[in-house]
């Protein structure tokens, strides 16, 4: 057997009906379904229909496989929007803070993220500064 005839016989059986499992084939047509219960047409009838094409699949056994396509394409529609802020991400521009001294000592420099996000810095405040001379007397 070659590689081009093995991949003709995975083709035939994945375009074909008989080794493929009802949610597979559902999946195939989930579109036009979700359209038609959009549509206002009732899953007995969808179901209906379907069977009257040669799906053999129990009104219980198509709800469950709905259920789980739509998780798995909300799923992989949240990874996408995952992956699309990793890569946005990446391109985050990296800039130096600026120090801020104090009496005691320096503060280093840390690079920060510009995300759209705002920027919050930890700033030392030496309260000596800021005391009263009368403060000091008492």
């Amino acid at each position: 057997m070659t590689k081009k005839n093995a991949s003709d016989a995975l083709r035939k059986l994945a375009a074909g009906t008989a080794a493929r499992s009802a949610t597979a084939m559902l999946r195939d047509i989930f579109d036009d379904i979700e359209n038609a219960m959009r549509a206002g047409v009732r899953r007995k009838a969808i179901l209906e229909t379907l069977q009257e094409e040669g799906f053999k699949i129990t009104f219980k056994s198509f709800e469950s496989a709905i259920y789980r396509i739509r998780k798995q394409r909300k799923k992989a529609a949240n990874k996408g929007v995952a992956n699309q802020q990793e890569g946005e991400q990446k391109n985050v521009i990296e800039e130096q803070a600026p120090t801020v001294s104090s009496k005691s000592d320096k503060q280093e420099a840390s690079p920060i993220k510009r995300s759209g996000l705002p920027i919050v810095r930890k700033k030392e405040v030496n309260l000596e500064d800021y005391m009263d001379s009368e403060d000091e007397k008492q």
